[in-house]
């Protein structure tokens, strides 16, 4: 069973320090351009920015960041851990992800991804997202970005 945690919601500094650290970590093991454990709690203190984890088995497993504004979001950041891709877990968090952004007001989710993550671009276009346009060199090491939507 997945749990879904909100960080801007724990109050228990111990599990929040807990869960932050899991996050940079799946981050480390997941982007060059890894964001570090004070770049996540730097996010949370920013209106309208949030963090989720997804727990299994006291394990966190995957994590997203997002901004929501409105009607409008962007997911910043979504990833599993390396050893739970491909099992759907991307999938059931990122629906997670969509509908409590629907349910806070977003009505347009938008996310950007580099053009060679064939992966995460053929689970975002599974649950709907648009490719709206590519951004041209936009990665520090020239690779474009495609840049979906979806409307919820």
């Amino acid at each position: 069973m997945t749990e879904f945690i909100k960080l801007s919601q724990v109050d228990d500094i111990y599990k929040f320090n807990e869960y932050i650290k899991s996050a940079a970590e799946i981050e480390s093991r997941s982007f060059a351009d890894c964001w570090n454990e004070r770049t996540l709690c730097e996010l949370l203190s920013m209106t309208n920015y949030d963090i989720i984890v997804s727990v299994s088995e006291g394990l966190v497993t995957g994590y997203c960041c997002f901004s929501s504004v409105f009607y409008e979001a962007e997911i910043l950041r979504i990833a599993v851990i390396p050893e739970k891709r491909n099992c759907g877990l991307g999938y059931v968090l990122l629906e997670h992800i969509l509908k409590m952004l629907s349910a806070g007001g977003a009505s347009n989710v938008f996310l950007e991804v580099r053009t060679g993550n064939i992966p995460a671009r053929r689970l975002y276009e599974k649950l709907g997202f648009e490719n709206i346009y590519v951004r041209e060199n936009y990665y520090s090491d020239g690779e474009d970005a495609v840049v979906y939507r979806k409307s919820i």
